[in-house]
């Protein structure tokens, strides 16, 4: 890890008002957004981590959420969706969302959508991940998609948005979700994972714009926040042994890094408390024995459960699946 006088040079501006275990937390975009959203529920906080699967381009993922808040029929027309090798898939969604036929793939996205709005509904936070400013539209009517889904690249243009575009439509669905849930915040990353398949150059292009949306975001809209997890992996770690072995994606201890930097910024000091005591708690739970029978080992699984019913009872967070594990084992 790089030495402290460093990592205290680059330190994040505090996060505020700050994450709360009991304060609902949506996490949507790009791949930071299922890092973090997937340690975020992990160390017991509420909410969803990227429910609509990885979404690299800003637009789609407004339209989603803005779809979550105020259905529109259109989502469901005959051009958006896709068949591919027996399956059915959405030009809107991941690839993860898929079905053997059309009506039940409708049902599933439509019970996201539902779920979505719930939690938008209560949410103190989302967090939102911007992945690349390029885009792909359907040829055949111009609207954008949000996955090719491996069709023929012949069916699709490519562009890149400006500044301007994401800026308005993010300020469009800024005010859709004020109005749904007005003590609602943001915060704004920029996904560092390159886009080789862009070319470094336009790669570098596409960052760029979203950096700058970001700022022009966070400067002049209300509850609106930036936190640097582009610039902590390209500009503080900046060496590939914190890269893993695609050399583009950061490592396990690069990903830590970066939670650590967000913990300290955006979790009051209870908060910190309460996820270094759980993050404890979850290693000790990992603990694979070599005896699971000798009388040592029962000791330690009955001082854990202990630990894990005063953790819930003292955070009032949901702990039944991890006592219900230690049961089974005692």
């Amino acid at each position: 890890m790089p030495d402290i006088a460093f990592r205290t040079a680059l330190a994040c501006e505090p996060i505020t008002p700050s994450f709360a275990l009991k304060s609902p937390v949506l996490t949507v975009g790009s791949c930071f957004a299922d890092t973090i959203g997937q340690r975020l529920l992990a160390h017991k906080f509420e909410g969803l981590s990227n429910p609509f699967g990885v979404i690299f381009n800003p637009l789609s993922v407004h339209k989603l959420l803005s779809q979550a808040i105020a259905p529109q029929p259109e989502l469901w027309s005959a051009p958006r969706f896709v068949q591919q090798d027996g399956l059915w898939l959405h030009y809107d969604w991941h690839s993860e969302h898929y079905a053997a036929n059309k009506d039940t793939l409708i049902q599933q996205l439509q019970q996201t959508l539902h779920t979505v709005a719930e939690v938008l509904q209560k949410a103190q936070w989302i967090v939102y991940t911007f992945g690349t400013a390029w885009v792909y539209r359907l040829r055949t009517d111009h609207t954008l998609v949000a996955n090719c889904h491996k069709s023929p690249a012949a069916n699709f243009e490519k562009q890149l948005l400006s500044v301007a575009e994401i800026v308005a439509d993010f300020a469009k669905l800024h005010t859709l979700v004020a109005q749904h849930n007005p003590r609602l915040h943001w915060l704004l990353t920029v996904s560092p994972v390159r886009h080789l398949k862009d070319t470094l150059p336009l790669n570098s292009v596409s960052k760029s714009v979203l950096r700058l949306a970001c700022h022009e975001l966070s400067q002049n809209l209300a509850q609106v926040h930036y936190f640097p997890a582009y610039e902590l992996l390209l500009d503080d770690l900046r060496d590939y042994r914190f890269y893993a072995q695609d050399m583009l994606h950061p490592s396990e201890q690069a990903q830590e890094y970066i939670w650590q930097q967000f913990a300290q910024a955006a979790f009051n000091p209870e908060t910190q408390a309460a996820v270094r005591q759980w993050s404890k708690i979850r290693q000790a739970l990992q603990h694979r024995p070599l005896r699971p029978e000798s009388v040592a080992h029962q000791q330690f699984l009955q001082n854990i459960y202990k630990q894990v019913e005063a953790f819930g009872r003292t955070n009032d967070v949901d702990v039944a699946a991890e006592l219900n594990l230690l049961s089974k084992q005692l």
